[in-house]
C-alpha cells in the first residue's frame, strides 16, 4: 500500500461527541449509549446550519473539528479530495420526497428537495465552505479506506477526507429489531480522518497521528443478513485478515489486537472469532459491545479513530463483561480494525502508532 498518515480525527454517534470524548468515557468506563435519535453537536453559526436536513449537517458539523484544526492552506484548492460511504443515505429527505410524490403528484414535488435525495448532497455543504475542489465521491455499503488509498496513489489528490454518515430513521431501525441477529446493527452519527502523503505532510507540517499500512475488502454474498439467518462459515472474513496483513507485512502476533466488528455473544461473534483464532489464537480480541453496539460504516470509522488514540496512549480496551471495562497496557505498534456492512461487505484495515 501507499505510505498515507492520519493527521486528523473527528466524529459524533450515540456515545460521544467527538472520538477523544469517546476514547476518555473509555479510559473512566463510563460509555453508555445515549438512544436514538441523537442531537447533533452545536458547533456551526446558525446561517451555515440553515437550510440543512440532518443528513448534510451531521457530516458538514463532524467534519468541522477536522478542517478547522488542521493546516491546509499550503495546499491548493485541487489538492483536496472528499470520499465518504453511507449505507441509508439521506432517510428523511427520500422518505418526504416519496411521500409528496404519492400524495401531490410529480408536478408539485420540490425540486429543491429532489436535489438533495441524492447521496453525495451530503459534500456539498463541505466542499462549498471549505473550497474543496479536488477528486470528490460518494460510495455506498462499502468501506471509503481501500478506495482512499487508491485515490492517494494516482496522485490526483495530496489529502483526502474520508468518512460515513447515517442518520436515525424509525422505520429502518425497526426493521433492523425485528431481526435478532441484527438489532445492533444499525446506528447514526458521522465520522471522518483526514489523510495525507507524506509528500502533503511536508508542505501542511501537520502531525501524524497513525499510519495506515494495510488494507483489504472482501465480499460475501452468503452473508446477506436475511430474516436473522446468517451461515457458520468464517472463512470470508479470515480471507480479508489475511489480506490485509500480508499488504501490511507483519503477522498477526505483532498486533495489539483487533476491534471486532460483531458484539459479544451473537452468531457474527462466533464467526470472526473463529476467524480470527484460526489467524492467531493469541490476538488480543476486542469485541465491538466494548466500544458501541453498532456495525455500521460510521462505526468503522470511528472504530479507526479510537484504534489510533489507543496506540498513542499505549493503552488498549479488555472486556471481561459489557460491564466491566478496563483498559491495559500494550506496547505493540499495530492495530486491525474490521468492519462488515449489511450486505456481507468485509473491510479489515491495519494501522501503526506513528513515530
Amino acid at each position: 500500500m501507499k505510505e498515507v498518515f492520519i493527521t486528523g480525527i473527528c466524529g459524533f454517534n450515540n456515545l460521544g461527541d467527538s472520538p477523544e470524548d469517546i476514547f476518555d468515557k473509555l479510559v473512566r468506563n463510563e460509555v453508555k449509549p445515549n438512544p436514538s435519535p441523537i442531537k447533533i453537536p452545536n458547533n456551526l453559526p446558525m446561517k451555515e446550519r440553515s437550510g440543512l436536513d440532518k443528513y448534510s449537517l451531521s457530516l458538514l458539523a463532524a467534519c468541522r473539528n477536522i478542517l478547522d484544526a488542521v493546516n491546509l492552506e499550503a495546499l491548493g484548492e485541487y489538492d483536496i479530495g472528499t470520499l465518504f460511504s453511507t449505507e441509508f443515505g439521506a432517510c428523511h429527505v427520500n422518505m418526504k420526497f416519496l411521500k409528496d410524490l404519492y400524495t401531490d403528484g410529480v408536478q408539485y414535488v420540490s425540486p429543491k428537495l429532489f436535489a438533495v435525495t441524492v447521496n453525495n448532497a451530503c459534500l456539498g455543504p463541505i466542499c462549498i465552505r471549505y473550497k474543496l475542489k479536488g477528486a470528490s465521491s460518494m460510495l455506498v455499503n462499502t468501506s471509503p479506506v481501500l478506495y482512499a488509498n487508491r485515490l492517494l496513489k494516482t496522485k490526483k489528490v495530496s489529502a483526502l477526507l474520508v468518512g460515513a454518515v447515517d442518520e436515525y430513521n424509525e422505520d429502518y431501525f425497526q426493521d433492523f429489531t425485528n431481526h435478532d441477529i441484527l438489532k445492533d446493527g444499525y446506528n447514526e452519527g458521522a465520522a471522518a480522518f483526514l489523510l495525507e502523503t507524506p509528500e502533503s505532510i511536508e508542505k501542511t507540517g501537520n502531525k501524524p497521528l497513525a499510519k495506515i499500512i494495510g488494507c483489504a475488502n472482501v465480499i460475501d454474498g452468503t452473508i446477506i443478513y436475511k430474516h436473522g439467518s446468517i451461515p457458520v462459515t468464517s472463512q470470508f472474513m479470515k480471507r480479508g485478515m489475511e489480506m490485509a496483513l500480508e499488504r501490511a507485512a507483519i503477522p498477526a502476533s505483532d498486533l495489539a489486537g483487533v476491534f471486532m466488528t460483531a458484539n459479544s455473544e451473537n452468531a457474527l461473534y462466533y464467526m470472526e472469532k473463529e476467524a480470527i483464532e484460526s489467524i492467531d489464537p493469541s490476538v488480543h480480541k476486542i469485541p465491538l459491545n466494548t466500544i458501541s453496539h453498532t456495525n455500521c460504516l460510521v462505526e468503522g470509522i470511528l472504530d479507526i479513530c479510537i484504534a489510533a488514540l489507543c496506540l498513542k496512549s499505549g493503552r488498549i480496551p479488555h472486556i471481561a463483561d459489557p460491564s466491566d471495562i478496563k483498559m491495559i497496557e500494550t506496547r505493540k505498534k499495530y492495530m486491525m480494525i474490521n468492519g462488515v456492512t449489511v450486505d456481507g461487505n468485509f473491510t479489515s484495515v491495519i494501522i501503526e502508532k506513528a513515530n
